[in-house]
């Protein structure tokens, strides 16, 4: 069956559900997720789970979504039980995303989660269009002021109370979700983690960048990746971090390793040079032939060692 609000998408009708709007026209688009993994039929399942409730459970929502689909499961007319509080039932616009509350911020911005957001974008843009919804965030004031905007589950509970919901979770990643609804849509650098106090921050601390538009991006993610394990290149990976901070492509981030990477190794090469004369030929063959890391590594350790006891 076809969407009446959108002809589009699937409607699957929610077996519990409110029949009109008697407190009047949606104020806000309300963020849920489903407890739910990310597989590429979980809005199907979940939409399919609406409409028969094995569980005897009172829920039903609007919207679910997953990678590659957009399931509408309850009328924009009608209200949706999901919120568990009457401001959140009657005057939202309720979205399902599949994910956990306690996913991290690299988890909900994997492939799949930038894809759904993606595939949620235009029919959040159609529908605050229509019912004259901005596309901004509101605050919990915001909300207890019945001013209109997108908001959570979690940010309802805190407004009106009726639930233990936290979705959808402290991890989600509003800006991003934000920059793709509103049409300004994610580069490398929205989804990276830098600190600059501190260019040699290590693995657990190190950035990283996804964006789903471009295969090279996986290129530069692993670079940068291998850049900020090894202590010798941590200049490189700053300077890519830098560039991707900045809004780099990321072949800009490609090259900023590249470029920043081999004035490391010419200053490295210098040193060495310098101080430890008996190692240079073996340094300089792992920096201008075809770089073998553990080669390089251990020469310059060994070329850094021995300058440093001199």
């Amino acid at each position: 069956m076809r969407s009446p609000d959108h002809p589009e998408l699937t409607f699957v009708q929610a077996e519990k559900y409110g029949r009109g709007r008697p407190n009047g026209a949606p104020l806000w688009i309300v963020v849920h997720d489903m407890e739910a993994g990310e597989h590429s039929d979980r809005a199907e399942n979940t939409a399919n789970y609406f409409a028969t409730l094995p569980d005897g459970r009172v829920v039903s929502s609007h919207y679910c979504a997953d990678d590659n689909s957009v399931i509408q499961c309850v009328r924009l007319g009608d209200v949706a039980w999901t919120v568990g509080n009457t401001a959140g039932n009657y005057r939202g616009i309720n979205w399902e995303f599949a994910g956990f509350a306690r996913q991290t911020r690299e988890q909900w911005l994997d492939d799949f989660g930038l894809a759904m957001f993606r595939q949620a974008a235009p029919w959040i843009r159609a529908d605050a269009e229509k019912y004259g919804i901005p596309l901004k965030r509101c605050s919990v004031d915001d909300l207890k002021a019945r001013r209109k905007g997108i908001t959570s589950h979690n940010d309802l509970r805190l407004a009106y109370g009726g639930t233990t919901h936290t979705d959808p979770g402290p991890n989600f990643p509003w800006d991003v979700f934000m920059q793709i609804i509103q049409e300004d849509d994610v580069s490398a650098q929205d989804v990276w983690k830098y600190d600059p106090g501190d260019v040699n921050s290590g693995v657990r601390n190190r950035p990283f960048a996804r964006d789903a538009k471009t295969n090279v991006t996986v290129q530069a993610r692993y670079a940068l990746e291998q850049a900020w394990e090894n202590s010798y290149y941590a200049r490189a990976a700053a300077e890519a971090t830098l560039k991707a901070v900045a809004g780099g492509s990321a072949a800009d981030i490609l090259e900023a390793i590249e470029v920043e990477g081999e004035k490391t190794r010419a200053a490295i090469t210098e040193r060495v040079a310098a101080a430890t004369p008996a190692i240079v030929e073996a340094v300089r063959a792992a920096v201008d032939g075809d770089i073998d890391e553990e080669v390089l590594g251990v020469a310059v350790a060994r070329a850094l060692a021995a300058e440093l006891a001199d």
